[in-house]
């Protein structure tokens, strides 16, 4: 069963410090889900995505947590 990442899921795992992080960091805009084409894994597995959304989300997410992203090639990525 596949789940896709979300912020009722995120603040159960993460401190509001770290949830600041990911929702605000450096430009609030930046970690704020918005759609797109590009995809975001935390690794294969784990069940934890999201497909669909912007560049600067996924980068974000990856820069926090890790894991694979994707945008030009997510038609190979088993996650999307």
């Amino acid at each position: 069963m596949n789940k896709k990442i979300s912020l009722d899921l995120l603040k159960i795992i993460l401190t509001p410090r770290e949830m600041k992080n990911v929702l605000g960091g450096s430009d609030p805009d930046d970690c704020e889900w918005s759609p797109g084409t590009c995809g975001w894994s935390l690794g294969f597995g784990t069940g934890y995505y999201t497909c669909n959304a912007s560049k600067a989300y996924v980068t974000c997410m990856y820069a926090e947590f890790g894991g694979n992203w994707c945008c030009d090639n997510c038609d190979s990525a088993s996650y999307c």
